[in-house]
């Protein structure tokens, strides 16, 4: 991936993930790895998992390295930019806190800190992580790079244009949510039919995983491939009736616009 020296401030969910993909991928020495969390037994645990190096402070953490990776809550992010600012000077910033675009960095930073923001998601976690990368970034060329292996050892990766990242958080940063509301309900629809609950969710998540699959290695539409599914007068088309009728498509359409929503107003607040 590179010679940079990467340090990460916060190990939640998403940091993690993120410094676990590049301890796998084999493509940033352990040794330029740095790691900083106010949970002190958490940021323990993790560096010593990962064989990574803690650090007692923000501070420090940067002085280290030659990339920071802000992966801590939106909420908390401007008091870390306002007590920071000045140490970032001639340095990358990748930031993945939902709400805060190019713009809105830009006001806490001095104008010499490159800067990228990135929306990833949870199946970071199991390795099949979505992130999208601000094509407005300022990065240099061999740290977009750099970037672009990091982020991808751990799912897959796509530049898109930065006014277009409230619809990104609504389909995939905030999807997540959504399709584990899907295995619910299928797996409860399972249970009501009969099924243990166990057995309903490794049918309803096998079957998530699967057709998302199969729709990745094709170069078919998705409704070509529901067609398919779908017998003249077979259980499937009675069943996509229901879901129409019920208005399924546009409720999607609505929680992902609602999400999108949401984003520009963390933006603009």
């Amino acid at each position: 991936m590179g010679g940079f020296c990467l340090g990460f401030i916060g190990t939640g969910v998403m940091g993690e993930a993120i410094m676990s993909g590049a301890a796998r991928a084999g493509g940033v020495d352990a040794a330029n790895i740095f790691a900083y969390d106010i949970d002190a037994d958490k940021l323990k645990s993790i560096t010593e998992r990962l064989n990574v190096n803690a650090c007692g402070d923000v501070r420090s953490l940067i002085e280290r390295s030659d990339i920071v990776l802000a992966a801590v809550k939106p909420a908390m992010l401007q008091k870390l930019l306002e007590a920071n600012g000045e140490a970032l000077r001639r340095k990358a910033l990748i930031s993945i806190a939902a709400g805060w675009n190019t713009p809105k960095l830009r006001k806490y930073l001095p104008e010499d800190v490159r800067v990228l923001c990135v929306m990833p998601n949870m199946p970071a976690v199991c390795g099949e992580g979505m992130s999208v990368l601000s094509a407005s970034n300022t990065l240099l060329p061999g740290e977009l790079e750099f970037a672009l292996r990091l982020f991808g050892s751990f799912g897959e990766t796509e530049l898109v244009d930065e006014k277009l990242f409230d619809i990104v958080t609504g389909l995939s940063g905030s999807g997540p949510a959504f399709v584990f509301m899907f295995i619910e309900a299928m797996s409860q629809a399972g249970v009501q039919g009969g099924l243990p609950a166990k057995t309903a969710r490794k049918l309803a998540a096998q079957t998530v995983l699967g057709t998302a699959k199969a729709l990745k290695s094709s170069d078919k539409h998705p409704a070509e491939m529901r067609d398919a599914v779908c017998t003249p007068a077979g259980t499937t088309i009675d069943g996509v009736y229901e879901l129409e009728s019920r208005g399924f498509g546009g409720t999607v359409m609505a929680a992902v616009a609602k999400s999108a929503e949401k984003y520009r107003k963390m933006t603009n607040g």
